[in-house]
């Protein structure tokens, strides 16, 4: 599952405009499938594709709500 990279995209949001590719300093997006991928071996992190993307396909992965939900569930 893409989700597990910290920056994915979110397929059904994605609009093959190709902004995130081009914002991309080190060309970490290729186009797979109609929609632009990270690739996360390539991949800074430095949220350029995030900013760029004016549909909001690129995302950041929020692991917050999982880790509270282990924190508050009392199991060791």
């Amino acid at each position: 599952m893409e989700r597990l990279n910290p920056i994915y995209t979110q397929q059904r949001e994605c609009q093959d405009c190709h902004k995130c590719i081009r914002e991309c300093p080190v060309k970490a997006i290729r186009v797979q499938d109609g929609y632009a991928r990270v690739v996360p071996e390539l991949c800074i992190m430095c949220g350029n594709c995030v900013l760029a993307c004016p549909s909001g396909a690129k995302r950041v992965r929020d692991d917050l709500p999982g880790a509270q939900a282990l924190l508050t569930g009392g199991a060791k």
